[in-house]
């Protein structure tokens, strides 16, 4: 729901990349009025701002609840009632991450064999998507290559990152085959 060309609200994508700072502390009315500033810069008319409330609400409760992806640890409950704290999670699963990486260059880069290797780690590409920090998912990407997924260029600069793997799907069910 958080890739850019993934089904769900415009504003999730937005979210993900500017509002979960590792470290940082969200109120659910921060999150809304980042929600209402994206969907008035988009064109959208202004809404009641419970509506906004209500989103960010589904928001932090999608990544904070045990019901949604609270296991994975990006988000545990502050100090005070809606107050919120950006965690490191645990680091994905290597088929995890080359899942990631291949679906989103598949809706964001679909005609493109290469790319430059900051696409990739930087705020609004997978890594981010992901929270990982651009080491990590160096280290990924280096997985990657030695399972002939991608081809790390790093001759010169900027550092490209050529495409390799055929069928995404493939990619998927070594995710479930773990």
């Amino acid at each position: 729901m958080c890739a850019p060309h993934r089904t769900g609200p415009a504003f999730w994508h937005h979210l993900v990349t500017t509002q979960l700072h590792l470290g940082d502390e969200l109120s659910s009315r921060q999150v809304a009025e980042s929600i209402r500033e994206f969907s008035l810069q988009a064109g959208e008319k202004e809404l009641k701002f419970e509506t906004y409330q209500q989103a960010a609400t589904i928001f932090l409760g999608t990544y904070s609840s045990p019901d949604g992806l609270g296991d994975l640890g990006i988000l545990k409950r502050g100090e005070g009632p809606a107050v919120y704290k950006v965690t490191q999670p645990e680091l994905p699963a290597p088929e995890v991450v080359a899942y990631v990486v291949a679906d989103y260059w598949e809706g964001v880069w679909p005609t493109l064999l290469s790319i430059d290797f900051s696409q990739l780690t930087g705020a609004e590409g997978p890594a981010a998507l992901l929270l990982m920090r651009s080491g990590d998912m160096f280290e990924m990407l280096r997985k990657m290559q030695a399972d002939h997924l991608i081809l790390l260029e790093r001759a010169t600069r900027p550092w490209k990152v050529k495409r390799l793997w055929g069928d995404t799907h493939e990619l998927l069910e070594r995710v479930f085959a773990r």
